[in-house]
């Protein structure tokens, strides 16, 4: 069992040109469609059938599950309530079975099966991941709709702030430092929970913006953690967003935790048999 408390955004970071990532979904997860109120996170196209999201995304407070029929998933918006037009429904999610509610930041990763195939278009289509790992990342890109500055308001707006990757050992000596209290992602969650996190897990990867303390807060979990490649310009899905320090954007620098792709890649391209997989 674990304690639940108030978490997520993009801090510091900046408004996303319009359509910039047409790969990116705003997802919410209600208790009935009827219902009001919702969980919101984000996600990743990455074929005409499948979104990439973190699994914590799928249980509520006291890890009540959302039914895929409860899940709302738009595609091509920048303004999450202005640009929603008509919603895709859920067929079913695939995730790792080792995941479970009560250490929600270990394999933390779902893919959400659209019960009808998207329609390409320029605005609208998936993001590739790497077919090797062979690639070392300097300035990684992360975006969603979460909180954005400390009046914990979440942003309307999709928002997007460049991040240094942060190697294992060095994430493990930043997060003692502080005796970083780490908590998940999710929007719209009682304000008390919170838990230590043990030495980062091998699916994890560290990010922070070293110079400003920027990443995410409440409201971006699932979303993706990207790579562009300055040679051909193409975009990559590199992580997922799970958690970080539970006093978000308060110039902790603690580094945030995201779902390596990599550790994923055989599941993503078993499940997802149209994903854009390229080289670098």
């Amino acid at each position: 069992m674990f304690n639940w408390i108030k978490i997520s955004r993009i801090y510091k970071g900046k408004v996303t040109q319009t359509h910039k990532f047409p790969w990116i979904a705003h997802i919410r997860f209600h208790t009935s469609l009827e219902s009001k109120i919702n969980i919101s996170c984000a996600g990743t196209l990455v074929d005409n059938y499948h979104i990439v999201t973190a699994a914590h995304c799928l249980f509520g407070p006291n890890a009540n599950f959302y039914q895929p029929e409860n899940v709302q998933v738009y595609l091509g918006i920048l303004d999450k309530y202005r640009d929603v037009k008509k919603y895709l429904a859920v067929e079913r999610y695939i995730y790792d079975g080792r995941y479970v509610p009560s250490s929600p930041m270990d394999y933390d990763i779902a893919i959400l099966r659209l019960k009808t195939p998207v329609q390409f278009s320029d605005t609208v289509y998936p993001i590739c991941i790497p077919s090797s790992d062979d690639q070392i990342y300097r300035r990684l890109t992360v975006a969603g709709w979460g909180y954005f500055d400390l009046s914990r308001t979440l942003s309307a707006v999709l928002r997007e702030v460049d991040v240094d990757f942060i190697p294992k050992s060095t994430c493990n000596q930043m997060k003692y430092a502080y005796y970083a209290k780490y908590a998940i992602r999710k929007s719209n969650l009682p304000s008390y929970y919170g838990y230590n996190v043990p030495p980062v897990h091998e699916n994890h990867i560290c990010a922070l913006d070293t110079s400003t303390d920027g990443g995410t807060c409440r409201g971006d979990s699932g979303g993706p953690l990207m790579f562009k490649n300055p040679q051909n310009g193409r975009w990559y899905l590199i992580g997922v967003v799970s958690g970080g320090w539970i006093q978000c954007g308060e110039e902790s620098g603690v580094p945030d935790l995201y779902t390596s792709i990599s550790s994923y890649r055989s599941m993503i391209l078993q499940t997802a048999y149209g994903v854009c997989v390229r080289p670098y």
